[in-house]
């Protein structure tokens, strides 16, 4: 599993990833709310340790929602390009994109 982006913000974890299958051309977005993380998560946490959340455990938190869920929808990442640059107009979005390009 490769974990392109995430971030915690008004209670929601928002991950960006994509799976082996899904190979260079598809990615998947999972918004959980709070009570989903804490309900999925391996560990007992609390909303300081989401903020601090590493990938590694963004990974494992995907893994335990999958257990119980499907997949969600494959993207394109034509459309995340398209998404991240005329979107969001964030230098740091266009930069990592820019490297996926690469």
């Amino acid at each position: 599993m490769i974990i392109h982006e995430f971030y915690y913000n008004n209670r929601r974890l928002y991950i960006e990833f994509s799976t082996k299958e899904d190979g260079d051309d598809f990615y998947r977005i999972l918004e959980l709310p709070y009570e989903d993380i804490i309900y999925y998560s391996v560990d007992i946490i609390d909303e300081t340790d989401i903020v601090q959340f590493e990938e590694n455990s963004v990974v494992e938190l995907i893994d335990q929602y999958l257990l119980d869920n499907d997949l969600p929808e494959e993207l394109s990442l034509w459309y995340l390009l398209y998404y991240g640059i005329f979107r969001r107009k964030e230098k740091r979005t266009i930069k990592r994109i820019c490297t996926l390009c690469n």
